[in-house]
């Protein structure tokens, strides 16, 4: 600046502070009766309970640790308000305020001047989150407030965020309200992933709309930008690596305790803070691997009582009359091969009702797609448990000898024929029915085992 601020005469001092306008998302008593201001008295009442909670959130993630030789960068800091109060709390050894606005930084860099904040600990730069750096800096917080709404590219802005976090980092967005998670997006969006059977997932939901650049509070570049449901920002912030997250505030309660005000907006917000550790946490997409290799073992592990698979067995291979089947086995055969029918639906609800708790009720469920391959393998494989190694072992033969048969039915096949091969001590043909499995798909966990076993 031309002149040093803290020798401005109030009249120079009033031209700067408007000229360098619009003020929004600031709030700074410079004394003698000088505030700069959001006129917007929501966004005021947020900036202060913000503040308020970025404090709580510190306080209780370092406890009694003095965080004074922390490091802390405020992504997208705007006029630095939150940077500044957070270093006036806690001191840390260095705070950065990283913007992509010129006239943004230089707002900044007008108060820190006119407060003489320490130069060597508060710095501001210029900075863009969606940019594709090889390396970034390291800070043990990274704040990230009223940012993610204006960005299009969220994964790699939140790539981002987590290279260049040591600790935690603590994101406050706008967000789409839980309303738009409705059950139409649900459906379309078909949740049939085999995490779904262990993990509720769940969905999230993306908004796009148009933002330009005319205001120094909005996106960088004009351009569409995304509003993220608090789900879609979760499930995106474990998806970077992030090994804990947590709502901090739900759009409900920021409604309930900030956005309380008759206003002529509504606001819909949320605080997420997101760990990173050294151990894996809570991240659950780490485990989807291990929870896999689990479900696949116990699968082969179930048969399916053989007074329930054998009639169905009998009618889709052997061909014998539908009418033959009574009892559970009609109930399975109607809710999975008429499941888009209404006697598919009503023996549907008895069949949840009858069989629900039983363990392998859910490979039942997965009948309805090629149900005579899928039938024909697990009679082979109830037949293996029952000690009946011939009858499995001609089912099994047949088969491989189908063309176009179901893929997950193709190396669960030759994997229960290597285990037959070996329950007949050979091993030539257990290796090779077991490499076959591998190479059908060569992350079944049970072959790979027997793999391990075989060499």
């Amino acid at each position: 600046m031309e002149k040093q601020v803290n020798k401005m005469t109030r009249a120079d001092l009033i031209q700067e502070i408007n000229v360098l306008g619009p003020w929004v998302h600031g709030y700074f008593d410079l004394g003698h009766g000088l505030i700069i201001e959001d006129q917007d008295e929501l966004q005021k009442r947020r900036l202060f309970h913000l503040r308020d909670y970025y404090r709580n959130i510190l306080e209780s993630y370092y406890g009694s640790k003095q965080l004074k030789d922390k490091t802390l960068a405020d992504v997208g800091c705007n006029t630095g308000y939150f940077l500044f109060e957070l270093f006036n709390t806690f001191q840390f050894k260095r705070a950065d305020g990283l913007e992509p606005r010129k006239s943004n930084l230089s707002k900044a860099k007008f108060i820190a001047e006119y407060f003489n904040v320490p130069k060597n600990r508060v710095r501001f730069r210029k900075y863009d989150i969606l940019s594709h750096h090889r390396t970034l800096p390291v800070y043990d917080v990274v704040l990230m407030s009223g940012l993610i709404h204006h960005l299009d590219n969220h994964l790699l802005a939140l790539s981002n965020a987590y290279r260049m976090t040591k600790d935690l980092c603590i994101i406050e967005t706008m967000v789409l309200p839980d309303e738009v998670n409705t059950s139409l997006v649900r459906k379309s969006l078909e949740l049939k992933d085999d995490a779904y059977k262990k993990f509720d997932y769940g969905f999230g939901v993306m908004g796009y709309k148009f933002e330009s650049n005319y205001l120094d509070g909005a996106a960088a570049r004009s351009g569409i930008v995304g509003i993220p449901s608090e789900k879609a920002l979760t499930m995106m912030l474990y998806h970077v690596g992030f090994n804990n997250v947590r709502v901090y505030r739900d759009n409900r309660q920021m409604k309930k305790e900030v956005y309380n005000i008759p206003s002529y907006r509504e606001l819909n917000s949320a605080i997420i803070v997101a760990e990173k550790r050294e151990e894996e946490g809570k991240r659950p997409y780490l485990y989807f691997s291990k929870y896999y290799e689990e479900e696949e073992q116990n699968n082969f592990d179930l048969a399916i009582p053989i007074d329930i698979i054998a009639p169905l067995y009998n009618v889709l291979t052997l061909g014998q009359p539908e009418d033959t089947l009574s009892g559970l086995p009609r109930l399975v055969y109607l809710s999975e091969l008429y499941y888009t029918e209404k006697r598919g639906e009503e023996a549907f609800a008895i069949l949840a009702e009858k069989m629900g708790q039983e363990a392998y009720y859910q490979i039942i469920r997965t009948f309805r797609h090629a149900p005579k391959d899928k039938v024909s393998y697990e009679y082979a494989k109830t037949s293996f448990h029952e000690g009946r190694y011939e009858a499995a072992q001609e089912v099994l033969e047949k088969l491989i000898a189908t063309c176009n048969l179901d893929w997950r039915t193709v190396f669960r096949t030759y994997y229960l024929l290597a285990r037959i091969s070996l329950h007949h001590c050979d091993r030539t043909n257990a290796k090779r029915y077991n490499d076959l499995s591998l190479r059908a798909y060569a992350y079944y966990a049970p072959a790979l085992s027997l793999s391990r076993q075989l060499s």
